[in-house]
């Protein structure tokens, strides 16, 4: 790597987990950041999610609300419903 290119990253300042991307000669390079040695990745890891997904005409919006969970009612087995057949 030449020096330029590697003081030219010094000066981006990214920190772990971090990713940037620039397009170069038609082309798409990105420069991601690794923690250092000895540090997990869970513990640094910055996820900056992007999902590119092309339009479709099948496609739905769905609309959310927080609210309590919704189980299904338990059911129960008989002894009859355990004996072999």
């Amino acid at each position: 790597m030449s020096i330029a290119l590697a003081d030219a990253l010094k000066q981006l300042d990214l920190q772990p987990g971090e990713l940037r991307s620039v397009a170069v000669n038609g082309y798409k390079v990105e420069i991601r950041v690794l923690p250092a040695e000895g540090t997990s990745a869970a513990e640094s890891m910055m996820l900056d999610l992007r999902l590119d997904i092309p339009s479709s005409p099948q496609a739905k919006t769905i609309i959310v609300s927080k609210s309590k969970p919704i189980f299904p009612s338990p059911f129960e087995l008989q002894e009859t419903d355990l004996a072999p057949e």
